[in-house]
């Protein structure tokens, strides 16, 4: 088994929200989580993408994720790995949209074997903080051990390269 983890992770970039503006970013708030995450462990990174892409205009996102969860839709994404048998820590990053994981970070908790895997759930927000996350990741991954999740503002995550460090020791 590999010692280094794996840091998956669901993040766009393109318009979003910062303290009641639009804007827009080259990189999204969660990968930006991801990437310190990676810095700090030297896991494996890799990022889901879905097979068809998200607009980078934040009412299409919005319009589609909306769309994906009352039809609870299966989001493909781009790019399978082959298995998760190397990895025993699991580094899992999205951001809340409606008070649980996106559809696409469903559909990848659903395609592989989680069983006796440590998830580390890193979350960013706009104000919904956990919602119901930690109860669904409950319901998806009975056989894993599921840590602390780390939770940011979508707006802050550039400042929280020390905070995610912290957390990253805490749970080793």
């Amino acid at each position: 088994m590999n010692s280094k983890p794996l840091i998956v992770y669901f993040s766009l970039k393109g318009e979003t929200y910062h303290h009641s503006r639009l804007s827009y970013q080259n990189y999204g708030n969660t990968e930006v989580l991801a990437l310190f995450i990676e810095k700090i462990t030297s896991g494996d990174l890799f990022a889901l993408k879905a097979k068809i892409p998200y607009s980078e205009k934040y009412n299409e996102i919005l319009e589609r994720a909306i769309d994906e969860k009352k039809r609870y839709l299966s989001v493909s994404f781009h790019k399978y790995l082959s298995s998760l048998d190397q990895y025993q820590d699991i580094y899992l990053g999205f951001p809340n949209w409606f008070g649980t994981f996106p559809n696409i970070v469903a559909t990848f908790l659903a395609t592989y074997d989680f069983t006796s895997k440590t998830i580390h759930p890193f979350i960013t927000h706009e104000g919904g903080y956990l919602g119901q996350i930690e109860d669904d990741l409950k319901k998806y991954l009975p056989n894993a051990t599921i840590k602390k999740p780390f939770c940011a503002y979508g707006f802050e995550v550039r400042k929280k390269a020390l905070a995610i460090k912290r957390w990253v020791l805490e749970n080793e």
